[in-house]
């Protein structure tokens, strides 16, 4: 009876790694497929962790490669936050070890992926970079939005101020804009002019927390 306790103990004891790497729960705060284990160059990354059983304050985080640096940790609530700097893409490793503080026993070793990012892409709401859109298309879009194309980078850029005009085949009407949502005369200006006409946004600004302000490629769709 003594040996068979004495097993189940050291089962349980041996079981307790496994269980503590399903538990714990890792992704790039700034990627949108929170189940690809991304980091961008040049680029912020905020690594979170979440665990139901483990206490977070109770482990620590070591990078095993020199192509991984991590900042000081931070608790927000129930989630673990620190700073990622990638030195790698491709494939290169870039290891994080979790680790119980007192037994410094790994707990699960996460190995993510560099890549890079494209330069950010100015919308009109929710339609692609088109040449030609209908009047009903273009007046449902409520505003400009970003995206990195080909990318899963989700960093919160916003659109701070841009200039719209729209030329119709005589004369060119140009309106500016403070922030990204689309004006209440924006309708009224596209219902206005015939097919044909050329819809243009220029000037386009933007700017992210803790990044400076860059101007974006224009826009320019034709009404049809």
């Amino acid at each position: 009876m003594k040996r068979l306790a004495y097993a189940l103990v050291l089962l349980l004891l041996s079981g307790t790694p496994l269980l503590a790497q399903d538990d714990l729960k890792v992704w790039n705060r700034w990627c949108s497929n929170k189940d690809s284990m991304l980091l961008f160059s040049a680029a912020y990354n905020e690594i979170n962790i979440y665990s139901h059983t483990i206490d977070l304050k109770n482990i620590i985080l070591k990078p095993l490669d020199r192509t991984l640096k991590v900042g000081k940790v931070e608790f927000r609530k129930d989630t673990l936050a620190v700073l990622a700097m990638p030195y790698a893409s491709g494939d290169k490793k870039m290891r994080l070890a979790i680790q119980d503080k007192k037994t410094k026993k790994t707990l699960k070793t996460i190995t993510f992926t560099g890549t890079s990012i494209p330069a950010p892409e100015a919308h009109l709401g929710n339609l692609p970079l088109v040449q030609e859109a209908t009047k009903k298309d273009i007046i449902a879009q409520m505003m400009l939005k970003i995206t990195f194309p080909g990318s899963f980078y989700a960093y919160p850029y916003k659109i701070k101020q841009f200039t719209y005009g729209i030329n119709n085949g005589k004369t060119t009407d140009s309106f500016q804009v403070t922030g990204s949502i689309l004006p209440k005369n924006f309708v009224k200006n596209v219902f206005a002019v015939p097919t044909g006409s050329v819809l243009k946004f220029t000037g386009i600004k933007a700017s992210c927390p803790d990044c400076g302000t860059r101007e974006l490629e224009p826009i320019k769709i034709t009404i049809k």
